[in-house]
């Protein structure tokens, strides 16, 4: 705890650009591994990819963000820390949860369930890091046990569904159960 603490004090964020902030912050939602600028541009729906790249690598030479051969990558730990300084913006928050959410679907791709458990470790990040209304919510988790289920990780899948009961019984008791 004391660790964080100090962290959160000497990551000072107040000279970035307000652009540069919002790429750490899509970057902070991502899972803690390589992740491709083309899968990136994808999840964030980034319609400027020269300038989104800009910003990124101007946050790479100030050591933010790391880009090697394998990929684009943000320490675990930096990521935490700027999702807590940064209080998500909910524009950009909103547009990744569609994202994930729609990348996520079958039915809109037509595709096999292996195809679309690439975007896994997305939805559960989001669904560990952020408070998402019901509806997103369910969507995101069952879009996500189905595609666990189709590539025969039916514990993962069940372990979703519990965890969405659980969540909805202490957060949103109005609800149903499923």
């Amino acid at each position: 705890v004391e660790l964080a603490a100090y962290l959160m004090e000497i990551m000072e964020i107040a000279w970035l650009t307000s652009e540069e902030r919002n790429v750490l912050l899509m970057l902070a939602l991502l899972p803690a591994s390589k992740h491709r600028l083309e899968d990136i541009c994808t999840l964030h729906w980034v319609e400027q990819e020269d300038e989104f790249e800009n910003h990124l690598n101007q946050l790479v030479e100030l050591g933010w963000v790391n880009d090697d051969s394998e990929g684009i990558s943000m320490h675990s730990l930096i990521s935490e820390i700027l999702l807590a300084k940064l209080l998500p913006n909910p524009s950009i928050v909103n547009t990744y949860l569609a994202s994930v959410g729609f990348n996520l679907d079958y039915n809109h791709h037509g595709v096999h369930q292996a195809f679309l458990a690439k975007w896994l470790p997305y939805a559960e990040k989001l669904i560990r890091h952020l408070p998402i209304e019901v509806e997103r919510m369910f969507r995101i988790y069952g879009n996500a046990a189905m595609v666990l289920s189709g590539v025969h990780r039916l514990d993962r899948a069940l372990e979703l569904i519990s965890e969405l009961e659980s969540h909805l019984e202490a957060n949103h008791p109005g609800h149903h159960n499923m």
